[in-house]
């Protein structure tokens, strides 16, 4: 035979014996694959004739020695086995009956409290009869309210209104605010209030009404015959004292959109001099009571980090005339003004927790009469240019504070103008969930009325401490002090004011809680028989909703 022919001879025989050898290895490497010889006969023959580990009895490949018995499943038992499982578990659970199908559409619309269907067995000594299917509720520790004190309000539509009343008695060593420090006198107030507050998403109107009438128990008309060194018609002391008072805020703000917002606000203020001032004329029945009105309008506008705002506003302050103790009345028309005010702020964030500005206020009073019952101008100007910063430090401590400088010029030649440094803040420190310590500082230009005397700048400070030893028993420290610069051509008053005071508070329900309050007042002036000191105890029982 040619040498070629021979080749090609062999090189098919090597072919055809490879094809036949090619499914008995297929066959011995595809146990842990799971195939199965019914899928092809010819691999079931040759794996007949080569002694595979086929096993007839199971129609399925036998594990080898050292296969795995994890791994990919090509067979998907695990799956069906799990599906079975599952499907047995569905035929073993009871059906609800309509009543109890109710029952638990009618539970599973309380999303705070949570159910699980539980067999009943039956009661000893029963026979055949079938486990009943029942709805457990799952109890769950309520949530522990963080106020439960706290008044819940009423709401009216989109608005939550907070009413309240509050009558409080107590005792008043010195309320004529006399060096002498007498007479003394029981007191009664009754104190209305209503907190609006609006519900809305976006824009907000919110509103604080706060009301009130204080009496004294005695009048006060023959003071001078108590005291000789007093006199009613000299030394300014009304008859009566007792007065009302009044404070009314309505706040709100409209959302322009996400980088400004406009405000606006309406007041009101209601009430009287107080005792011990020099503005009071003497022989009085009652102290007159004046009226402050006025509203505001401001835009805020942002620009990223920076925000700036523009303000305007204008107030009308009104007095009644005064009742003489002979029966005749004196106007203090030359009292009331109109005051038109604007303020100019810029801030910018440096921080989400710390944001600094400054700011620039002015404003102008003009008198209904060009010259008062002296014959002065009392018409003036006045400028404020003061910088601070918003705090707020992770809850911890919140607020604003600034300081500046005050000039007023008036238009009188005669009167000197009235200038001091000024001090503003209103902060919230936190020091533990049961301690609060809140600082607020005031600053401002009062007029006056005694011929002499410019205005007077005033300055408050007062720093209050407020502990809860218990949810319902609250204790309150406030400490306060405060200063009176009279401009003067004259030797110029300086007053300093200071009080001390201790309060706790019981409350018996979210609508009632009781007051007790003690308080010390005095005051130590440049004019010696100014100076005074009055001790106060008050007691009070307040509704709330």
């Amino acid at each position: 035979m040619p040498s070629r022919l021979r080749s090609l001879v062999m090189v098919l025989l090597a072919v055809s014996a490879w094809a036949g050898a090619r499914p008995v290895a297929l066959a011995q490497t595809s146990g842990g694959f799971g195939l199965q010889p019914a899928d092809d006969p010819r691999l079931a023959q040759n794996l007949s004739n080569a002694g595979s580990p086929f096993s007839p009895a199971t129609d399925r490949f036998t594990l080898q020695s050292g296969a795995g018995a994890t791994g990919y499943d090509s067979t998907n038992v695990r799956r069906q086995r799990a599906a079975q499982r599952a499907r047995s578990r569905a035929q073993a659970a009871p059906q609800l009956s309509g009543a109890q199908a109710a029952t638990a559409r009618a539970l599973s619309h309380d999303a705070p409290q949570r159910y699980r269907r539980e067999v009943v067995p039956p009661p000893p000594g029963a026979n055949g009869t079938s486990a009943p299917l029942v709805i457990v509720p799952i109890h769950r520790r309520q949530r522990l309210d963080p106020e439960p004190f706290a008044p819940l309000g009423v709401r009216a539509g989109s608005f939550l209104l907070f009413p309240s009343v509050e009558l409080i008695g107590g005792y008043d060593s010195n309320p004529l605010r006399l060096q002498a420090g007498k007479p003394d006198a029981y007191t009664l107030a009754v104190v209305p209030e209503l907190l609006v507050r609006s519900q809305w998403t976006r824009h907000a109107l919110n509103a604080d009404i706060r009301g009130g009438y204080l009496w004294y128990s005695r009048s006060f008309a023959n003071v001078a015959a108590l005291d000789p060194t007093t006199s009613i018609a000299n030394g300014g002391i009304p008859e009566s004292l007792d007065r009302p008072n009044a404070e009314a805020r309505v706040i709100g703000r409209l959302d322009v959109h996400d980088r400004s917002h406009a405000d606006a606000e309406a007041r009101l203020t209601v009430g009287t001099d107080n005792p011990g001032s020099p503005n009071i004329s003497a022989g009085l029945v009652q102290l007159p009571i004046f009226t402050r009105i006025g509203g505001s309008l401001g835009y805020t506008q942002n620009f990223n980090r920076l925000d700036v705002t523009v303000k305007g506003g204008i107030d009308r302050v009104a007095y009644q005339d005064s009742l003489l103790t002979d029966g005749s009345k004196s106007s203090n028309e030359d009292r009331e003004y109109q005051q038109y005010s604007w303020a100019l702020r810029s801030s910018y964030e440096l921080t989400p927790a710390v944001r600094p500005f400054v700011e620039v206020l002015g404003d102008a009073r003009r008198h209904d009469l060009p010259f008062d019952r002296n014959g002065i101008q009392r018409n003036s100007d006045a400028i404020t240019g003061r910088g601070g910063t918003t705090f707020e430090f992770s809850r911890l401590l919140t607020g604003e504070a600034s300081a500046g400088y005050l000039t007023r010029r008036y238009k009188d030649p005669t009167l000197p103008d009235l200038s001091g440094l000024v001090a503003d803040a209103s902060l919230i420190w936190v020091p533990t969930g049961l301690t609060t310590v809140t600082f607020t500082a005031r600053s401002a230009s009062d007029e006056s009325v005694v011929a002499s005397v410019s205005g007077l700048l005033r300055r408050d400070f007062i720093v209050q401490v407020d502990h809860a030893w218990r949810r319902w028993l609250i204790g309150t420290f406030r400490a306060g002090m405060g200063f009176d610069d009279y401009a003067s051509n004259d030797t110029p008053r300086k007053d300093e004011r200071f009080f001390l005071s201790a309060a706790l508070v019981y409350k018996l329900s979210r609508d009632l809680q009781v007051r007790g309050e003690l308080r010390r007042d005095w005051l130590k002036s440049s004019i010696d028989t100014a100076s005074y000191e009055a001790n106060a105890a008050l007691i009070g029982i307040k509704w709330q909703r």
